[in-house]
């Protein structure tokens, strides 16, 4: 605020000293407005109170946050229901597709099982070339092979499972048609061909035949020697001179058809040893019958097709697992 002006009067200019005037009017002031004043600071001083004891007002608009925070719940519960969504339509793809399959393999063993080895082409290629790789499946093509007689069965197989196959049947159809008491040297002769030379095999088995060891001394493994002659003598002390522990103690068992005497190992050798102590009352079927029921060979030669019941349910299985069908 100026505190001096000039004032121009009756021909002359005068500087009046206003100091005074605004002392006395802030005086004034001061007095008028200071209740004015007063009041307000304690209004504001009463309110300030007031609402520390209260608290903070609680916000009446949503954070940044909570917004963020409600629009990814969304965001979830609308992918959840997408997921789950395209579970169920998985799950029932993958029903329909095994049914189909079901379907389709059921239809195939049973042209199998009616004596038509072509029933397989009704299965998508691939399908059917895993099924008759699958060792899961052999035991059932090789029981309808025996049981039909039919080699063609063997022969949708392919390498070690298709020689196996092939092999049994001959077995089995060879021992139809020989003497009882033949059974036992046919049987170890065939055994002998999987893992020795023929030649080797056909002169262990002339020497069994003509009951003279002469010939087994001639023979090139040194464990087909002991074991010959152990065998043609019916002496199970010349056993102990095959090394291998597992073919000294079969020798032994085979040799007094004992069961008991079978090495661990040997898990089929129980079966056979029996069959053998059978085979010279009973015949083939006592021979047989001394096999496990596992053993889709013996099932086929004794009960026929229908033995065949439980590899073909099993060839089904197998079968429906791959879950591949023919479009």
């Amino acid at each position: 605020m100026p505190t001096k002006v000039e004032t121009v009067g009756e021909g002359e200019r005068r500087t009046v000293d206003l100091r005074v005037g605004a002392s006395l009017y802030e005086r004034v002031l001061n007095i008028r407005l200071r209740p004015v004043l007063i009041a307000g600071m304690i209004l504001v001083f009463s309110y300030a109170r007031d609402a520390g004891a209260q608290g903070p007002k609680p916000a009446l608009e949503p954070t940044a946050a909570a917004l963020v925070a409600a629009t990814a719940a969304v965001v979830e519960t609308q992918r959840a229901g997408a997921v789950a969504t395209q579970t169920a339509v998985a799950a029932a793809t993958h029903t329909a597709q095994a049914e189909q399959a079901s379907t389709v393999c059921k239809t195939a063993v049973a042209a199998l099982q009616s004596g038509d080895p072509a029933g397989l082409n009704s299965l998508d290629a691939k399908l059917k070339a895993a099924l008759v790789q699958d060792l899961a499946a052999l035991p059932g093509f090789e029981c309808l092979a025996i049981a039909k007689e039919n080699a063609g069965y063997c022969e949708l197989l392919s390498g070690a499972s298709k020689d196996r196959c092939i092999k049994q049947s001959q077995l089995m159809r060879e021992l139809k048609s020989i003497p009882p008491e033949q059974v036992k040297y046919q049987v170890l002769y065939r055994s002998c061909l999987v893992n020795s030379p023929k030649a080797e095999c056909d002169q262990v088995r002339e020497a069994w035949v003509s009951g003279s060891a002469d010939s087994c001394k001639t023979l090139k493994e040194g464990w087909h020697r002991d074991f010959c002659a152990a065998l043609v003598t019916a002496d199970a002390e010349k056993c102990k001179g095959v090394k291998d522990a597992e073919y000294r103690g079969y020798c032994v068992a085979v040799v007094t058809e004992d069961p008991q005497k079978c090495p661990k190992e040997a898990l089929d050798c129980p079966g056979e040893v029996q069959g053998f102590a059978r085979v010279k009352k009973e015949g083939l079927a006592g021979f047989l019958a001394g096999l496990k029921d596992a053993d889709p060979a013996a099932v086929a030669a004794s009960k026929g097709a229908e033995g065949c019941a439980p590899f073909l349910t099993e060839l089904e299985r197998v079968c429906a697992s791959g879950r591949s069908t023919k479009k």
